[in-house]
């Protein structure tokens, strides 16, 4: 993979960039911020410590536009 292919997929800035930034952020699944449109969230733990648990249970909750645990999910997502 070249590094226009990967700055195309995951564009790098630099630090002043950022600062510059004035994009508004996309809009929230989840909560205030936990898992915003178009992201990624990543569930880590030790082994057996209800990551499935915990995956399954987010996605039926954004499957169903319903809240999930205390985070409001403002409408179904599939």
């Amino acid at each position: 993979m070249n590094t226009n292919m990967v700055n195309e997929i995951l564009p790098i800035k630099t630090y002043s960039e950022v600062l510059e930034d004035n994009t508004s952020p996309p809009p929230h699944i989840i909560g205030n911020g936990i898992l915003l449109e178009k992201s990624l969230l990543m569930i880590v733990g030790q082994k057996k410590s209800f990551k499935s648990f915990l995956a399954f249970n987010m996605m039926t909750a954004l499957s169903a536009g319903k809240s999930f645990s205390s985070f409001e999910i403002e409408q179904p997502y599939s």
